[in-house]
């Protein structure tokens, strides 16, 4: 089952992530699952 999060972040990321969606032609929702899936990946891989 799907969850939803909630992530605060500054003005800036937001900025930065809205560029990157931009010229990538991909969605905010896209870009920051594949984000926190990266996160989570390198996390685990430190365990």
């Amino acid at each position: 089952m799907a969850k939803t999060l909630t992530i605060d972040i500054s003005d800036d990321e937001q900025a930065i992530i809205e560029r990157y969606c931009q010229r990538s032609k991909r969605s905010q929702t896209d870009v920051i699952r594949d984000l926190i899936i990266t996160v989570v990946k390198n996390r685990l891989k430190r365990l």
